[in-house]
């Protein structure tokens, strides 16, 4: 579905910022749910999953370094998510353009020749990935946040949050971590200074029915 009101607003901030930066490759405007597959999804290693989020169209947005971001706009349970490339690679476009090839020419019809090139790439020892998770069905006290970031594949790490993210803010997280040298350039121009300084004031705080004692035995993110 088309993204619209806020989150449309964020959507396009984000697309500006990426290209301001030069990071920005694709935004894609119709995502593919990947909830019909999850017990397929589960069965993959990274490598797997980050295939599958290309070649089925899961993200929102992707950058020129092949990473991807990806929001599950679930209103009871979202879900966004940063996966680092795992190869050193061309672009799926800059593929084609190697081949003399355009996007607008083939579309997606050379995806299994890019995942053969793919298998000839370099692969990288530790891809980024992180992944943010507003869980209301499985909040346990002092076990498991409402709020949480897990970072790295296959682990038990989840770092509590005091807040609930939403997409630009997750988004500036993953910049300011991920890309520090684009963050410095955006942080020091007056076209997005305002958003970024004034971002974190609009972010809602978790109800404090999910903060309880045992939760404060733990190091949250506020």
């Amino acid at each position: 579905m088309q993204n619209t009101g806020k989150i449309g607003v964020q959507f396009n901030k984000i697309e500006k910022i990426l290209k301001e930066v030069r990071l920005f490759s694709e935004r894609n405007y119709f995502p593919s749910v990947i909830e019909n597959n999850l017990s397929e999804i589960r069965k993959l290693n990274y490598v797997g999953i980050w295939k599958y989020y290309i070649s089925n169209s899961h993200f929102n947005f992707q950058l020129v370094d092949n990473s991807l971001f990806s929001f599950k706009l679930d209103l009871s349970k979202p879900s966004f998510s940063f996966l680092g490339c795992p190869y050193d690679c061309l672009t799926y476009k800059d593929f084609l353009r190697e081949n003399d090839f355009s996007f607008e020419e083939v579309g997606e019809s050379f995806c299994s020749d890019y995942e053969n090139y793919l298998d000839s790439c370099h692969l990288l020892v530790f891809p980024n990935t992180i992944r943010y998770d507003y869980d209301l069905t499985s909040y346990n006290e002092g076990i498991h946040p409402i709020s949480h970031l897990h970072i790295g594949y296959n682990n038990q790490i989840r770092i509590g949050i005091k807040f609930k993210l939403d997409p630009f803010a997750f988004f500036c997280f993953i910049l300011r971590q991920i890309y520090p040298n684009e963050w410095a350039m955006i942080i020091s121009n007056p076209k997005f200074e305002n958003d970024i300084e004034i971002y974190k004031e609009r972010i809602n705080q978790i109800e404090a029915i999910f903060y309880k004692r045992k939760d404060k035995y733990e190091l949250y993110l506020e």
